[in-house]
């Protein structure tokens, strides 16, 4: 009789992942900080989760594990773009006594969600509070806290007619913010035309409203952007050199998108040259960024100001151009603003909609002859007068239509409307060109019509802003 064939089990055994060892892998945090990776608290864990593409839930001592072992295969990618220095090194094994006060320190750091360990079959809602509750940023390096509230004025640029600097407008320019109550200004934006400036003039300008302001102004902010970092750092230090209030940045145009490592790179190194003042990152919705690692996916505002909070030590602000006022609320509730960050709304239009989600700190080139106006409707809404805050805010949207109206003559329509406000600081510096005199007398008019800058009696007005 044939003897049966012996039947062979199907099953196949499955490979044991290596497991990680957390106390022997060690990271370069900003600031000279290095911790094991069994060191890093829950919010360091997700910000670095976040900048290289991944976009991970609630981190709590009962799913931290898994998340190790994702950030460990990140950071084992041959594909990894990272700024931070990974280093894994042998070490001895921890003791239980060592392993219990790291546990005990995170769970110190982290906020709880429940007051139960969760499991993977029981959740709940969670809140943007209790995702970002505790984040730590680094620590800022500025010696001195800059203080800012109310409206920013990105100051214009003056100049002759030949195209030279006018500096011997610039107390006059001062004395006009003062006089609708404004103390702070941005010098060499976008408004100040500073791709249009050379090197010497945009130090010229800072050493000149750097001096002037010093005992009138509450502070000037420099802008010194520049696609050339090496520049932007020259910039950074003479801004540092000749104490400014803060320095600010916009993310360098190499293209329609750039990852958040080389942007936290371009910043922190501008961050080290002037280490004594803050920086405010200037965010325009025009250029994308995207995580650091493949798929490459496009980060929202408030995962662009974790990982900047994380990596520019003397980070201190953003300013948001944006009109989505969701994404920039959030900003304002998140874990990591935590009244240390200032979150600056650059839209006109949606002034009265960032009081309401909590903005104290706004800047527009319009506040440079337009401040009475705006800082009437900050009064306004502090006294719960809506109504009226609501009429001047209409006023607000009818001057910003008629002056986008003027297509492709941003600043040649703004300094027009310095002129109109009674200081002239001339004509936009080439290729651009000065509005002809048949535009100002209808801008002119348009104006009169809205009761801003009435000189004619004959212009009829229900409504007199100045």
């Amino acid at each position: 009789m044939a003897t049966p064939p012996v039947k062979r089990s199907r099953k196949t055994t499955k490979q044991k992942e290596t497991p990680v060892d957390a106390d022997s892998i060690k990271v370069d945090l900003v600031g000279g900080k290095r911790k094991s990776l069994s060191q890093l608290t829950n919010d360091e864990l997700k910000a670095q989760l976040i900048k290289h593409g991944e976009k991970p839930g609630p981190i709590t001592d009962s799913t931290r594990k898994p998340y190790e072992k994702l950030l460990v295969r990140k950071w084992q990618s041959n594909s990894m773009d990272c700024t931070n220095s990974v280093t894994i090194v042998t070490s001895p094994t921890a003791t239980s006594a060592e392993k219990r006060n790291t546990n005990q320190n995170r769970a110190s750091t982290s906020t709880p969600l429940t007051s139960k360990r969760l499991t993977n079959k029981v959740f709940r809602p969670v809140t943007q509070n209790e995702l970002n509750g505790n984040l730590k940023p680094s620590d800022i390096k500025a010696s001195k806290q800059f203080v800012m509230e109310g409206l920013v004025a990105d100051v214009l640029t003056p100049f002759h007619r030949n195209g030279e600097l006018n500096l011997s407008v610039i107390p006059h320019y001062i004395n006009l913010l003062l006089t609708d109550g404004i103390t702070l200004c941005h010098v060499c934006g976008d408004a100040g035309e500073y791709k249009s400036l050379t090197i010497d003039d945009r130090k010229a300008l800072m050493q000149e409203w750097a001096k002037l302001s010093k005992g009138k102004l509450q502070g000037i902010i420099c802008n010194v952007s520049c696609d050339s970092l090496t520049t932007a750092i020259e910039l950074a230090r003479y801004a540092h050199h000749i104490g400014v209030s803060a320095i600010s940045c916009t993310c360098p145009n190499y293209g329609p998108k750039i990852t958040i490592a080389t942007l936290t790179t371009y910043l922190s190194n501008i961050s080290n040259a002037a280490p004594n003042i803050p920086l405010i990152y200037n965010h325009s919705e025009r250029i994308i960024i995207t995580s650091s690692a493949e798929p490459f996916t496009s980060l929202n505002i408030e995962e662009i100001l974790n990982c900047i909070a994380f990596n520019v030590p003397t980070f201190c602000g953003l300013q948001y151009n944006g009109y989505n006022l969701c994404d920039y609320g959030l900003c304002k509730t998140s874990g990591v603003h935590s009244k240390t960050y200032y979150m600056i709304l650059g839209k006109d239009e949606q002034f009265l909609g960032g009081l309401a989600v909590g903005c104290t700190v706004f800047q527009s080139c319009m506040y440079s002859y337009l401040g009475k106006l705006f800082n009437s409707i900050i009064d306004c809404f502090k006294l719960g007068n809506i109504h009226e805050a609501r009429r001047l805010q209409n006023i607000a949207y009818t001057v910003s239509r008629k002056l986008n109206s003027y297509a492709g003559q941003d600043v040649t329509i703004h300094k027009a409307m310095m002129t109109l406000r009674g200081l002239d600081i001339g004509i936009p510096r080439a290729p651009l060109k000065e509005l002809s005199g048949d535009m100002i007398t209808k801008l002119k008019t348009e104006m009169a019509q809205l009761g801003i800058f009435i000189s004619d009696t004959a212009v009829q007005s229900t409504n007199n802003i100045y």
